[in-house]
């Protein structure tokens, strides 16, 4: 799939909560998925299991189980990962439940996935947390399964941390199943995007940190001699819209925000195009009020259509 001048949204579901919203996060999410059924391309949901807090443990929602409920619900939509931890699952399964999923929603779906970073949670549930730099050959390594079952089968691979023989998938993906990283690795990560990736997600940063990052990942796509308009570029953000202005909330602890009224985000979301992003994954900080998100609907959206 490569890129074009088309610009397209997804709204990214809101996966916990705290005590006082309890009972309204289903309904509250589903609030916001009616608003976008028509307006967005994408919904999607993250991969974490535990989200601990100064006020303790929030409700959080596993996040295929999730996908797999919300995606019947609204057809309108695709539905994608943002993205799944490699160590998580074994990746001839995920191929095969990517490709189920791909097939019964008729090509809805995106997988998304990333080496993983969230030790509390991998030591919570009991995996090993190894270096970033092993996180990250094993992210080569499950990319590369993952990427032979969506296009083959029988498929085989043998690895140092990996291996499938022989293992089928069929039916094989058709429409076939866009396979997107996530990440900014400069050595391995974004190499093995420019290998194997058919997207590739960048959140949470400026757009000079995303010019750098794009400079980084073209050169590895010179050197593993890959087209690089082949890969269509999107970018995971943070939204803080509001025509009022003290109501606009910058600090996210460092993570980089798009804030401001609806100019303001409008020429942020321009930066980023200009750099080549097609695929904007946002959650706005005002969840789970729905001020932002009309605001962004009524006054953002249509400057990109």
């Amino acid at each position: 799939m490569a890129n074009n001048n088309r610009v397209e949204f997804g709204w990214v579901v809101q996966p916990s909560t705290g005590a006082e919203h309890r009972e309204s996060l289903r309904a509250d999410n589903q609030k916001f998925l009616e608003l976008i059924r028509h307006k967005f391309a994408s919904a999607w949901l993250e991969d974490h299991f535990q989200w601990l807090g100064p006020q303790g443990s929030r409700d959080t929602l596993e996040g295929w189980t999730h996908l797999c409920y919300l995606m019947p619900l609204y057809t309108e939509l695709r539905f994608g990962t943002l993205v799944l931890g490699q160590s998580y699952r074994a990746p001839a399964l995920l191929a095969k439940m990517a490709s189920t999923l791909h097939y019964l929603s008729n090509g809805r779906f995106i997988l998304g996935i990333g080496a993983g970073w969230k030790d509390d949670e991998y030591r919570a549930y009991g995996w090993d947390f190894p270096s970033p730099a092993v996180r990250s050959r094993q992210l080569e390594e499950y990319t590369q399964i993952i990427k032979r079952m969506l296009t083959q089968s029988p498929a085989s691979f043998d690895g140092r941390y990996y291996s499938v023989h022989d293992a089928h998938n069929d039916p094989l993906p058709s429409p076939p199943l866009p396979l997107m990283i996530g990440g900014s690795g400069e050595q391995m990560t974004l190499r093995t995007t420019a290998k194997y990736a058919d997207w590739w997600n960048f959140g949470l940063r400026s757009p000079e940190a995303f010019a750098h990052k794009l400079d980084v990942l073209k050169q590895h796509c010179r050197q593993v001699g890959r087209d690089f308009d082949e890969i269509v570029l999107t970018a995971f953000q943070f939204v803080s819209l509001s025509e009022t202005p003290e109501r606009v909330n910058r600090d996210a602890g460092g993570i980089h925000v798009m804030g401001g009224n609806a100019d303001e985000v409008a020429r942020e979301i321009q930066q980023f195009v200009a750099l080549g992003a097609r695929h904007f994954m946002l959650r706005f900080r005002d969840f789970p009020s729905t001020e932002g998100i009309e605001l962004f609907i009524d006054k953002v959206l249509p400057r990109f259509k």
